[in-house]
């Protein structure tokens, strides 16, 4: 192989995103590490490989161009290069910004987010699946095939497993005090309401919409000449170029061009030794020829070195993977002390100071996915969790064992009540729990007086989570006990949990809770007794404590109340066993009287005085409130 220059990296990490090329050939020799064999042709911005798709180790593949839109300056688009600078890329993106800049106008806004629901409807329609035959006319089925193609082909082979609506999306006004615009598709009925419908504003450019839902093609027109004019519209010149690894198929949003290749005969080699023989030649020879005639590519791609020291930040992250986001990766604490350790002279160093190419999220996305799968290999969910109990018995102490228990309780074997919540979201089938408890905890809950239970809804998908918490008098703090993950709030699912929670502190501690009203002598025995829990004001959580506390008294038939000396314990009801221990939190009740408009203080006074065990003229309060108060009030 005869080559016109040879350039020599010594770096067993080095990273070329640009080689050099010339129509005679160009050579790249690379030092690698034997133990940590990469191909550096991998961290190439442009697109490399066969138009077929598939690579044979040790053929010399293509550079496959860009896609850039037919309706653009294919000529310009097509002069050649055979070296990339940050200046020509610079250029570039400077270029594209001052177009977008000049363009900027409201007026460009509002057409732009028009003509982005004109193709949403287009390519998505109505999403219900297929009830009613839809009738294609034969003036409209050339139009409708086409689109239908269109989208097999970005659906790349995908098949959905429903077969949505082929409804027509229709314009139609609304008479009332005021017309209204809307979309609907044409099955949609006052009594069919299930097909789409879609209500328009001000925000949309709604002569624009008339005209093309009403196929009056010379209002369109010229519509879209006054924006030619403005620089935006669908007549304008489209700049889109994207690199040929690109997943898109067609260019803006409503003009939907399908994008056309430029294709580049540039021709890449890659000599190396074979795997036997790397150590004793741990070198990889790269040969570049041709002349490249598209676009500088973007540096979209991530070099593999750029990888693994990603993939090493998001490894340290911790726990904090299961749920981690683009976002909450961005805004975290080990991110950004990796980030000033490693550029100490950057003042706020950012992900995109690694490389350019994280500044996309839908890219970054993609590697703390596959941080993921690397950590939890079956997945995040209920399988999840039951791998990583498994991975806890087995590897650590029992000390240290977090995930204590993880049950699922068939649904329809337990008792109904009427203080059970409605199914969120439709919720149906088996109730499954998690309890995360560390021994610690255990003897902290066996000697607490006080607890708290505070519910949270939003922290993990699918689940309701709450903690049992409290204040640890020895180390002066609140602490909290346990957290529990439970996907159905229940009666009977509540006095479950309680249960299990009782029988982990007796496994921990050698013996159960104890409740002062249940377990005391006297109500003046307080030592190692719970006093008091307190929680929210869910209907389910308190009756299942009930249930849970009336379970236990059971177990002492001959044992007296201590508050009616001639009752039995056991007789007592659940709502008779939480006044005896039960107290409701006050907290989100005075904030939302304290936030209630259009009341006057006297009123406010009113409703925190029904917060109360007895009240002394509770309708009479009721009724003041809604004479004082008007409809605000009520």
């Amino acid at each position: 192989t005869t080559l016109s220059i040879l350039y020599i990296y010594e770096d067993p990490h080095a990273v070329l995103e640009y080689p050099e090329t010339s129509a005679d050939r160009i050579g790249y020799l690379f030092k690698r590490d034997p133990d940590d064999w990469e191909d550096p042709t991998s961290s190439f911005a442009y697109s490399l490989g066969h138009p077929c798709g598939q690579t044979q180790r040790g053929k010399a593949v293509e550079c496959q161009g860009s896609k850039v839109c037919p309706r653009t300056d294919m000529e310009a688009l097509s002069k050649p290069h055979t070296i990339a600078t940050v200046e020509a890329i610079t250029q570039r993106l400077e270029s594209d910004r001052r177009l977008r800049l000049e363009a900027s106008t409201p007026e460009n806004d509002i057409f732009r987010k028009t003509a982005a629901l004109i193709a949403a409807v287009r390519k998505i329609g109505c999403i219900v699946p297929e009830h009613e035959e839809t009738i294609i006319p034969p003036s409209e089925r050339e139009q409708y095939e086409r689109i239908q193609g269109l989208l097999r082909r970005m659906q790349r082979g995908y098949e959905p497993k429903v077969t949505k609506c082929q409804g027509r999306i229709l314009l139609e006004y609304r008479r009332g005090l005021t017309e209204q615009l809307y979309l609907r598709c044409e099955h949609y009925t006052s009594s069919n309401r299930d097909h789409f419908i879609y209500y328009l504003d001000e925000t949309y450019d709604l002569n624009y919409l008339e005209a093309y839902f009403n196929e009056d093609a010379e209002e369109q027109d010229r519509i879209e000449d006054v924006a030619l004019t403005s620089g935006y519209g669908p007549r304008s010149e489209c700049t889109t170029v994207l690199n040929a690894s690109s997943q898109r198929l067609c260019c803006r949003e409503l003009t939907q061009c399908e994008l056309v290749h430029l294709t580049c005969g540039v021709k890449v080699r890659a000599y190396e030794p074979l795997e036997e023989h790397r150590r004793a030649c741990p070198w990889i020879l790269v040969t570049v020829a041709g002349i490249h005639r598209h676009p500088i590519p973007l540096p979209e791609k991530t070099p593999s070195k750029v990888q693994r020291e990603l993939g090493t930040i998001l490894d340290s992250v911790g726990e904090s993977l299961a749920d981690l986001t683009p976002r909450r990766f961005l805004r975290h604490p080990v991110l950004k002390d990796y980030l000033r350790r490693r550029f100490p002279t950057v003042t706020s160093p950012t992900l995109t100071d690694l490389h350019i190419s994280l500044a996309n999220h839908e890219h970054l996305a993609y590697f703390i996915d596959l941080a993921k799968k690397k950590q939890f290999p079956v997945g995040t969910g209920w399988e999840g969790a039951l791998s990583l109990k498994e991975a806890e018995d087995c590897s650590l102490s029992p000390e240290d064992i977090y995930i204590r228990r993880i049950i699922t309780i068939p649904a329809d074997t337990l008792p109904v009540h009427l203080e059970d919540e409605p199914s969120r979201n439709g919720e149906k089938g088996d109730i499954n729990m998690i309890i995360c408890m560390f021994k610690e905890g255990s003897r902290r809950l066996a000697n607490a007086q006080y607890i708290q239970s505070d519910i949270g809804f939003k922290r993990v998908v699918g689940f309701y989570e709450f903690e049992l918490a409290g204040f640890d008098r020895d180390a002066n703090t609140s602490v909290v006990f346990c957290r529990i993950f439970l996907n159905r709030q229940t009666a009977e699912a509540h006095a479950r949990l309680f249960q299990e929670i009782d029988d982990i502190v007796k496994e921990d501690t050698g013996h159960s809770l104890r409740w002062r009203h249940i377990h005391g002598q006297d109500l003046d025995d307080t030592e190692g007794l719970i006093l008091q829990i307190t929680a929210d004001q869910h209907l389910g959580q308190a009756k299942g404590l009930g249930l849970y506390l009336q379970s236990l008294a059971q177990q002492r038939r001959e044992k007296h109340d201590l508050h009616h000396r001639h009752r039995l314990l056991s007789s007592l009801t659940p709502y008779e066993h939480l006044h005896r221990v039960f107290r409701l939190c006050k907290v989100h009740a005075l904030r939302n009287i304290h936030d209630i408009r259009g009341v006057t203080e006297e009123v406010r006074d009113l409703m925190r005085s029904l917060i109360c065990m007895v009240h002394p003229d509770w309708e009479g309060t009721l009724e003041k409130i809604c004479s004082l108060g008007g409809k605000a009030a009520t």
